[in-house]
């Protein structure tokens, strides 16, 4: 599993996926890991399960793109993250021809 230290405390997932790939930030913190994603091409969970297994810590907060489409994919996702640690959850999308942007946050 390749992680490369980009600062004290601030790292990188290494790169992730096939078709397009991308790399996420993880950041240490005292009470968990926080993952910034991009789009999350590879995936959500497997950016999030990534982070765990490199530091094996609770990841507390994700931010960026899930690159997510359907409510049904936003239910399958928030039940694979509460099966594990409590922690946040902020998405920020952009889609369709008119750019809309949607925000949503979770916490539970």
């Amino acid at each position: 599993m390749l992680n490369i230290t980009i600062a004290e405390g601030l790292f990188t997932t290494g790169e992730m996926g096939r078709n397009i790939p991308e790399q996420s930030l993880v950041i240490t913190t005292e009470s968990g890991l926080v993952v910034i994603t991009g789009c999350a091409h590879p995936g959500i969970v497997a950016i999030v399960e990534q982070a765990r297994q490199m530091f094996e810590e609770p990841v507390r907060l994700v931010l960026g793109g899930f690159h997510l489409e359907s409510k049904a994919e936003i239910d399958a996702i928030l039940r694979d993250f509460r099966s594990g640690n409590r922690f946040a959850l902020y998405q920020e999308r952009i889609y369709g021809r008119r750019g809309k942007v949607t925000t949503r946050s979770f916490a539970f």
